[in-house]
């Protein structure tokens, strides 16, 4: 978090004569600087979350930049100029998206349709693919039981390596009646065969034998007294085994909306509500009826 707010410091440390009102920074502070506080009040910040919201801010420069080069302010920007900046320039141009949403909730830019960008290609594994890599996990006695335990949550869960790392062990319950790990806002049951995994790898977590190391909350303790294992690491181990990391993850979610309705599959295992319904319509789960069902229920 440290590391952010002086980033941005930097970023905002001159207001750019392109942004007059000043957009920028209160996009910045009361959009992404206010989500990424709230969320480490709970846990630590992945890397990832934060490397987003640094790329949407950055994009957000370049947009207001952009905008001022064609001779126009924030307020004067028109579908036309939406459409001509996504068509004239790269994919990450995309990223502008949440800047100009959250610039027409607050009446700083008229009313326009910014799409999201449609990925070309979408990695995905079959669900034979991933149920092969799931057993492989457990007859293999080959593989490293930390990243077995890593791919089971990625295989199962969809969840992003960077989270996964992040885990505390306070998030994991063991008692007689199972296993349950708190990914979002409620715990989750791990099935069997699986659990019996998870159980015996947090009764024998690595980096344990150092004294300044010896009580570590991570279910994945790194090298480094107080630190978790480093993602990268552990996207090594996994691309090892033969795992591709965001199929498996694309595919693991999709499972989840077909099987649970995709605003429940949100707050489980913390997604976005977008991102869960996009792939409930891509794997062509029929929810809508869900609100219904419930009041009858």
């Amino acid at each position: 978090m440290v590391a952010f707010e002086q980033w941005l410091e930097n970023k905002l440390a001159d207001g750019p004569s392109y942004d007059p009102l000043g957009l920028l920074k209160k996009f910045s502070v009361w959009h992404h600087l206010k989500r990424l506080r709230a969320i480490s009040e709970n846990r630590p910040l992945p890397e990832g979350t934060m490397a987003a919201a640094r790329q949407e801010i950055t994009v957000a420069a370049n947009f207001l930049e952009w905008l001022h080069i064609h001779g126009k302010a924030a307020g004067d920007c028109q579908q036309a100029d939406i459409d001509l900046w996504l068509s004239t320039g790269p994919t990450t141009r995309s990223l502008a998206r949440t800047f100009v949403r959250w610039c027409i909730s607050k009446q700083h830019i008229p009313s326009v349709n910014f799409p999201y960008r449609i990925a070309r290609t979408t990695p995905m594994l079959s669900n034979d693919q991933r149920i092969t890599h799931l057993r492989q996990l457990l007859e293999s006695s080959d593989i490293d039981l930390c990243i077995c335990v890593a791919a089971v949550l990625l295989l199962l869960y969809a969840q992003p390596v960077t989270r996964i790392c992040s885990i505390r062990m306070d998030e994991v319950s063991i008692s007689v009646d199972g296993l349950e790990i708190r990914f979002g806002k409620d715990w989750v049951p791990v099935p069997e065969p699986f659990a019996e995994l998870i159980r015996e790898y947090a009764s024998n977590r690595p980096n344990m034998n150092t004294a300044s190391n010896s009580h570590s909350n991570w279910l994945f303790p790194g090298y480094a007294p107080g630190k978790h294992m480093h993602a990268q690491s552990v996207m090594r181990g996994l691309r090892k085994i033969g795992i591709n990391l965001q199929g498996a993850r694309n595919s693991a979610l999709r499972e989840l909306v077909l099987e649970v309705p995709p605003a429940v599959v949100a707050e489980m295992f913390s997604y976005h509500a977008a991102t869960a319904e996009r792939h409930a319509q891509a794997a062509g789960a029929t929810w809508s009826s869900y609100p219904a069902l419930r009041d009858d229920g």
